[in-house]
C-alpha cells in the first residue's frame, strides 16, 4: 500500500499522534516499573516519538498485524 494512496491524508496523520501516545506510555512504564527515564536515553524525544514510534506503528498495522490476524487471532475466534 503506498504511503499516500487512496486514503485521505488525515488517516496518515494519526500514526505520528499514536506514536507520541505510545512513547509517553512506554516512558511511564519504564519510569514506574524500572526507574529508567527514557528521556535520558533518547536524545531528541520530540523527533523520536512521532517519527520513530509512528513509523513503527505504521509498519505494525500494515505488516505484522495482518499476519497475526490470519494465523493466530482468526483461529481463536473461528466460527463453530
Amino acid at each position: 500500500m503506498p504511503l499516500f494512496g487512496g486514503l485521505k491524508q488525515i488517516y496518515y496523520s494519526t500514526f505520528p499522534q499514536y506514536g507520541i501516545v505510545f512513547y509517553m506510555a512506554f516512558a511511564t512504564v519504564l519510569k514506574l516499573a524500572f526507574g529508567f527515564c527514557l528521556n535520558t536515553f533518547v536524545k531528541k524525544p520530540l523527533l523520536v516519538a512521532p517519527i520513530g514510534f509512528g513509523y513503527f506503528l505504521y509498519h505494525y498495522a500494515y505488516g505484522i498485524y495482518p499476519v497475526l490476524q490470519e494465523h493466530v487471532f482468526s483461529k481463536c475466534f473461528a466460527k463453530a
